[in-house]
């Protein structure tokens, strides 16, 4: 299993989907298919059962290819809003948070409802990584 700290994030564990190989005695890894892997792992991200994390804030805004200008317009914050629940230095709202999972969810073509996250967030189920095989998605 490979730790896939390249996200940005620290809880996500690939099985497959890379290869590792060896070049003047060095390993590097190399990614099949990343853009099916950051969709498995965004579809995790919105069905998280709280919250979204600072660092996971930052990989939604960077997978819809924003800057934090953008995201502070697009999700109707505060100029420096995003930069601040970036850095910890503002806990986002439960309005940002049901934004930034639909939006990522329709980026990636997918459905999310406001049913589906009041359901996800009152599960309270505290699994905290998030493990990529065959590019779909468990929490651990």
């Amino acid at each position: 299993m490979y730790k896939y700290t390249e996200s940005g994030l620290s809880n996500i564990f690939l099985k497959d989907g890379y290869e590792k190989f060896l070049e003047n005695n060095e390993e590097f890894i190399s990614f099949i298919d990343l853009e099916k892997t950051h969709k498995a792992i965004s579809l995790a991200l919105c069905m998280k059962p709280a919250r979204l994390s600072n660092a996971e804030v930052c990989f939604v805004r960077k997978e819809l290819n924003l800057s934090q200008s953008e995201f502070d317009s697009l999700l109707l914050l505060e100029d420096g809003a995003t930069y601040q629940i970036e850095t910890g230095l503002l806990k986002q709202t439960y309005r940002s948070d049901f934004l930034m999972r639909h939006l990522l969810a329709k980026h990636h073509n997918e459905a999310f409802s406001s049913p589906e996250y009041c359901s996800v967030i009152e599960g309270g189920d505290l699994r905290e990584n998030i493990v990529i095989s065959n590019y779909t998605y468990t929490w651990t």
